[in-house]
């Protein structure tokens, strides 16, 4: 509660990624049975150190490369998960959210949610409705998703479902322009390894003990 209240009265940076896709289970190919949401979420005060773990994780485990989840060197290689990931939690002063969507249940209703424009909006207007009620002063940066024709009409579909200050507190990007988007990838990802079966994780446990 503590910890909650004093991100509450300071400027927080929310960084947010996914893992997984909007595809229903009846079509999915890949057969990704859930769906992941994850945000990062860091005091103002701690961006620059932030930033600072960020370079040092990528020089320290992944020979100066982007911190990716999916990427050949964290994918087939379980110690370096995590240690990418103790190291994170070890070293930067945060707080987590992440929402999992059971995409079984969401079958069995169809509907719009079949689109994946509408799977997009429905879900993010959820998690970002929940950042919203949770934190005074933010800013929202999520990954970009389709193109910058859907980003406009997403940021005017939750500013509108959700408070008309938003627009301007929330934007997409992508983990160039914003390294930090990374860190969010990688909380994403590895959080699929626990729930989705098809890549489940040998070491999932200690990767949720870790987060």
């Amino acid at each position: 509660t503590t910890r909650q209240n004093i991100l509450a009265v300071e400027k927080v940076y929310v960084f947010g990624d996914e893992f997984g896709t909007s595809t229903l289970n009846n079509n999915d190919l890949k057969n990704i049975t859930h769906f992941v949401y994850s945000a990062i979420i860091i005091k103002e005060s701690n961006l620059t150190k932030a930033r600072t773990v960020r370079d040092e994780i990528s020089n320290k485990f992944l020979s100066g490369h982007k911190i990716k989840s999916s990427s050949r060197a964290l994918r087939n290689n379980d110690k370096k998960r995590i240690d990418t990931l103790s190291y994170l939690v070890e070293n930067l002063d945060f707080t987590l959210h992440i929402l999992v969507i059971n995409k079984d249940e969401l079958s069995k209703e169809q509907g719009g949610l079949r689109f994946k424009e509408v799977f997009y909006k429905y879900f993010q207007k959820i998690f970002i409705g929940l950042i919203n009620n949770s934190y005074h002063d933010f800013k929202i940066v999520m990954d970009s998703l389709i193109s910058e024709n859907f980003h406009i009409d997403l940021k005017s579909y939750l500013s509108n479902q959700i408070s008309y200050s938003l627009f301007d507190d929330y934007e997409m990007s992508n983990d160039f322009n914003e390294p930090l988007i990374q860190f969010a990838d990688l909380i994403s990802g590895s959080f699929g390894r626990i729930v989705n079966p098809t890549f489940e994780s040998p070491i999932k446990d200690e990767i949720f003990s870790i987060l």
